[in-house]
């Protein structure tokens, strides 16, 4: 129990942080709504889970909103 602690909320907390410190608070959180689908793609390698045509368009769905999302922002950001 103490290493799910440390491991799952106090190391992940931590690193997450350290995450926005080193490349901002828009693009860790775009990286952090892919944390559903690295979840769902590592279930599928380990525990061979398998999805219906619904899970996979819902994965697209997240990853076509990360691409515009992240197109959208870069468009916003003026060149140095």
């Amino acid at each position: 129990m103490a290493a799910v602690i440390v491991v799952g909320t106090i190391l992940s907390f931590s690193l997450f942080m350290q995450g926005i410190g080193d490349i901002g608070p828009v693009r860790s959180a775009m990286l952090a709504t892919t944390e559903p689908v690295s979840a769902t793609l590592f279930s599928f390698l380990f525990l061979r889970t398998r999805f219906s045509a619904t899970d996979l368009m819902g994965f697209a769905c997240i990853i076509a909103m990360i691409l515009v999302l992240s197109k959208t922002n870069e468009e916003k950001t003026p060149a140095a």
